[in-house]
């Protein structure tokens, strides 16, 4: 199965000290004028001045080293500038001066967080809560660490008590939505999603995570929709045009689907699943010379991933191209000994050039790892009685029998099974 890439909000309020004081008029000491500072940064961050914030904050606390807030304050304009190692030593002056300060514990946590010190930011962020544990703020930030950990239970029970304390705080929705898809609960996330954007209508990674669910559940048209509501809002984000993409394929709406993969690309050409499904989707409308090349750029951005070597080796089969075929299957293999249509496509192509001992083992290994495979059993018979092991090859077409369903699209298939098991019994002409 092709990966999906999901979106999770990472970004969560971060707390902040309470606000300060204004100055009274008059003369004014260090102290308030580090106030009058603290209070000025305050204004530029919220207008996105993080430059100006940054130099308010440094001049607060030339005039009082001992500022809390500040340190405080200046470690959040770091973030947001990401400068992370600054940030995380303004965090540390706070806490050595007012070690009970839960909102400078909450924004190291979030800080080591991002800097991939999980278990440093989960220790943080419990002290926080420890000092404050109704800040819906840390729970979120907590659940997120702990997802990032992989403790998803932990995670999901973080966002719950965030929503206990606000069952309107939308991040805490949209976490949890992630949690859920995460463990494969997909109508868990649906909901999660849906209760998010009946807050916040306007998000777009929520309506793009809520397609990639709706699309895991087959619900492609509303998966459709999604998407589309997410690149009306964020018309150059790649990964949604990538994923409406896989969705339209999905529906057989490959030319469409061929030019939103290509939307991704101009957005990121370093898109590398993007370039993987491409090749896909061309493959299936006959392109194969475009599919080839599509494989090879995917392969030159990520020489590890077994699916594209695998379909690259599908593809020059078909062009008749069955050495190189053999080195793409085979490097699937090493990558994935367990790749079960590799291991078929190995066979089938060493049967095209006359191997059939060696096309033979894949197909019994391949067997070996999905007893139920059908086009292994059917490459098997037709294998084996190429090699005039005639008994066992109507065996091995009994196999195809008993194990494909029995519908109208499987009716040819069928027909054709049923003649080849007679023509064997009567020892009659091979195919």
């Amino acid at each position: 199965m092709r990966s999906l890439l999901l979106v999770v909000l990472f970004t969560s309020f971060l707390l902040h000290a309470g606000g300060c004081a204004r100055s009274p008029v008059g003369t004014m000491t260090d102290g308030q004028a580090s106030r009058s500072h603290t209070d000025r940064g305050i204004e530029l961050h919220n207008n996105d001045d993080l430059d100006g914030a940054i130099a308010e904050y440094r001049t607060a606390l030339r005039l009082n080293p001992n500022n809390v807030s500040a340190h405080n304050r200046l470690g959040n304009a770091l973030q947001d500038k990401g400068e992370l190692d600054g940030a995380i030593a303004e965090y540390r002056t706070a806490l050595h001066l007012d070690p009970s300060h839960a909102p400078a514990h909450n924004n190291l946590g979030f800080a080591l967080h991002t800097k991939g010190d999980l278990h440093g930011a989960i220790a943080e962020l419990r002290t926080a809560l420890r000092l404050n544990p109704n800040g819906k703020e840390i729970h979120n930030n907590l659940g997120l660490a702990l997802a990032a950990k992989g403790d998803l239970d932990a995670a999901i029970t973080e966002y719950r008590t965030a929503l206990s304390l606000d069952p309107n705080y939308f991040r805490a929705h949209h976490n949890l939505g992630f949690a859920f898809q995460a463990k494969g609960n997909l109508d868990g996330a649906i909901a999660e999603y849906r209760a998010a954007l009946r807050l916040n209508p306007n998000n777009a990674p929520t309506h793009h995570n809520l397609g990639l669910a709706l699309h895991d559940k087959g619900d492609l048209d509303v998966a459709i929709t999604e998407y589309r509501t997410a690149l009306r809002l964020d018309p150059n984000n790649a990964p949604a045009h990538h994923n409406l993409g896989r969705s339209l394929s999905s529906t057989g709406d490959l030319h469409t689907a061929i030019a939103e993969y290509r939307t991704a690309l101009r957005l990121d050409p370093n898109y590398g699943l993007a370039h993987h499904d491409l090749g896909a989707a061309l493959q299936a409308t006959g392109d194969l010379h475009g599919a080839i090349a599509t494989y090879r750029t995917a392969l030159r951005l990520d020489p590890n991933h077994g699916q594209t070597h695998y379909q690259l080796g599908i593809a020059l089969q078909v062009m008749g191209n069955l050495d190189e075929a053999i080195t793409e299957y085979r490097t699937a293999l090493r990558l994935n000994p367990n790749y079960v249509n590799a291991h078929n496509g190995l066979g089938a192509a060493l049967q095209a050039t006359g191997n059939l001992d060696g096309a033979i083992t894949e197909y019994r290994t391949a067997l070996r790892l999905d007893p139920n495979y059908v086009p292994a059993h059917h490459n098997m018979a037709f294998a084996l009685e190429a090699g005039g092991r005639k008994a066992e090859a109507k065996e091995e077409f009994k196999e195809v029998l008993r194990l494909l369903p029995n519908t109208p699209a499987n009716q040819h298939e069928i027909n054709q099974v049923k003649q080849r098991i007679r023509e064997l019994s009567d020892d009659g002409p091979s195919l």
